[in-house]
């Protein structure tokens, strides 16, 4: 007999600890539950505006254009000198040592221009690629500290209202990327940010 209500008294106690166990869970369910998530401060930003306007990044365009110009330079140089090889090999007589020497010489040029041209190519890629990186994370940056100030949540890629395409696929291509369907004008943050980048850049060329 005793047996038995000690057993139940065991029971009782299992019983009564889960109890409190799910009580407790189901009161940290509701505790979690009643912290809801307030409504997102949302803006849009548009990048392409940003990396087309902003004065580094037309500066660092300038600078990549000048550089490309003077390989184009270089280059027709070097091909004008080649073509000039040429005019002077017409001058030989074919299998004659000055004939081979001078076909050797243009050969080697040939080479040696393929080559500085692909070295030429890759700095400048190289060099494009860098300064699009530098660009990308100083737009990030302001962009950030634009939404800081703001007390924003989210910022979303604006897409322009317009859409051109030249095919019915181009169409469609660009409706389906848009990310933005429909928003209202004092949401974008495109000029405040082209602010913050353009005056911290000015204070950078001054150091």
């Amino acid at each position: 007999m005793k047996r038995t209500r000690t057993y139940v008294a065991v029971l009782a106690l299992v019983g009564l600890a889960a109890f409190c166990l799910v009580g407790m869970g189901t009161l940290r369910a509701q505790n979690f539950a009643t912290k809801t998530i307030g409504p997102a401060k949302v803006a849009l930003c548009d990048i392409g505006e940003l990396f087309s306007k902003y004065q580094r990044s037309k500066d660092m365009l300038d600078d990549l254009e000048k550089e490309r110009q003077l390989f184009v330079a270089e280059g027709q140089k070097r091909v004008a000198q080649l073509e000039d090889l040429g005019q002077q090999l017409q001058g030989y007589v074919e299998g004659k040592p000055e004939h081979d020497k001078l076909f050797e010489k243009i050969q080697r040029a040939k080479i040696e221009l393929e080559v500085w041209k692909k070295m030429q190519q890759g700095k400048i890629l190289s060099k494009h690629l860098a300064m699009t990186k530098t660009l990308n994370q100083q737009i990030s940056q302001a962009i950030a500290d634009v939404a800081k100030e703001r007390g924003l949540d989210l910022v979303l890629q604006f897409n322009p209202k317009k859409i051109e395409a030249n095919n019915a696929q181009e169409l469609v291509m660009k409706i389906r990327s848009r990310q933005v369907l429909y928003s209202q004008g004092d949401l974008d943050i495109t000029a405040a940010v082209l602010q913050k980048l353009d005056e911290t850049y000015r204070i950078t060329k001054k150091k």
